[in-house]
């Protein structure tokens, strides 16, 4: 490899020494521990790993950490074979789960020691929920699992709390459930409950179709510093931590999950209801009974955006496949304002329907829901009014219809 490398040894080495002395001193205290498990009155904290300890460990841990990721970032901008690229890309990876679990240690310190404190500041909740899920798009497009969400009414779009430890623990739930699901989909669910007129319950709900975890399993994923025995999943560290987080923002955590199906992670948390005078957005379009046709092969993802149009008080209706799509369009009795269009797991070009389609109906605005990475023509997608990414971000959607259904729009057309 190039000039660089024997610095990246030496702090990788410098990394595992400091590694292999916390891991040390962690059994040193677990042995303790459990030689005077019989003691009786022993306090919670006396059961602990100090906090001061993991915190000055931790920091101990940054500095290489910091080095080693600085020059894999520098060397990646240097010429190197492909084998030379996997094996930095390999290493990158390595030293941000490492440097994630350093973080979740130090969190894990503060809030055993009492000293955690939330930072509590407005910010937009539709938009986190949008970035948060879409990040993991890719992925899931990868995999081919199909990645869906949905918020109801019960949402608002400004609220006050912290949203950094908001985005990790939705990061850390759909990040497993990404991981460990082959086939199927991977769902955000979310709700709220009025608690009184400044503060607001969020209740959500992380949905995969991966394998299950055995009952019998299920309270090592909550142990900080135990691997779940079935060995499948992740280490218990990060739901421990998400757990503690939810519960210091008055909320909870549990999970519903079989072997033989997949995996439910239900959650809450209490965030503040902002003053109306930060609310700001454009004026809406009126889209109540605007009729819509969905052809949608998938029946969750289809179920998720037909409850999205509905909270906007639109009509939906939908047909299973293409072919009955255009059949239903060729009765001029049936009423279509707009067609919505997915059909990626049916033997065919989605972007081969949309010109025979604009020949039965000319003014018919049509979108396109479609992978990330999925490689298209462009010359027939270009039928389409529009194209969005999935999973479907609601706030984006919602500006589509909002420019289809303008007046301004209906008036040039007409």
């Amino acid at each position: 490899m190039h000039s660089g490398g024997g610095y990246v040894e030496l702090c990788i080495d410098g990394l595992i020494e400091r590694i292999r002395s916390l891991e040390a001193e962690v059994d040193r205290l677990n042995q303790e521990k459990e030689a005077g498990a019989d003691t009786k009155h022993l306090s919670t904290t006396d059961t602990c790993i100090p906090p001061s300890l993991l915190s000055v460990m931790s920091q101990e841990l940054r500095d290489p950490l910091v080095k080693v990721t600085n020059m894999v970032h520098s060397l990646q901008t240097t010429l190197l074979d492909a084998t030379q690229s996997e094996y930095l890309d390999t290493l990158d990876h390595s030293s941000q789960v490492l440097g994630k679990l350093i973080g979740n240690i130090v969190d894990m310190a503060t809030l055993n020691a009492g000293t955690f404190e939330l930072d509590v500041q407005p910010f937009d909740l539709h938009a986190l929920l949008s970035k948060t899920i879409e990040s993991f798009g890719p992925r899931a497009a990868e995999k081919k699992v199909e990645l869906l969400y949905l918020y109801d009414n019960k949402v608002p779009k400004y609220v006050c709390g912290d949203s950094i430890r908001i985005e990790q623990i939705l990061r850390t739930l759909l990040s497993n459930a990404v991981r460990y699901t082959d086939k199927g989909e991977v769902m955000l669910l979310m709700s709220g409950i009025v608690i009184d007129e400044h503060s607001l319950m969020l209740i959500g709900e992380v949905e995969d179709s991966g394998k299950g975890i055995a009952k019998k399993y299920l309270k090592d994923h909550f142990m900080p510093f135990e691997k779940a025995r079935s060995s499948f999943r992740e280490s218990g560290l990060s739901l421990s931590l998400s757990k503690q987080l939810l519960e210091s923002m008055q909320g909870s955590f549990s999970v519903d999950s079989h072997a033989d199906r997949g995996n439910r992670f239900m959650f809450s948390f209490t965030v503040d209801l902002v003053d109306q005078e930060y609310r700001t957005g454009s004026e809406q379009v009126d889209l109540k009974d605007k009729e819509v046709l969905l052809v949608i092969d998938n029946e969750k993802g289809r179920d998720i955006l037909q409850a999205t149009l509905r909270k906007w008080d639109m009509k939906v209706s939908y047909q299973d496949s293409v072919r009955d799509a255009f059949t239903y369009l060729n009765s001029p009795e049936n009423q279509c304002d707009l067609l919505i269009l997915d059909v990626e797991n049916q033997l065919f070009d989605s972007a081969l329907i949309a010109k025979p389609l604009k020949q039965i109906r000319t003014s018919l605005p049509m979108i396109l829901l479609r992978s990330i990475g999925i490689s298209e023509d462009e010359e027939n997608i270009a039928w389409f009014d529009y194209r969005l990414d999935k999973p479907v971000n609601p706030v984006r959607l919602n500006e589509v219809l909002n420019t289809i259904f303008s007046p301004q729009l209906i008036e040039a057309d007409s």
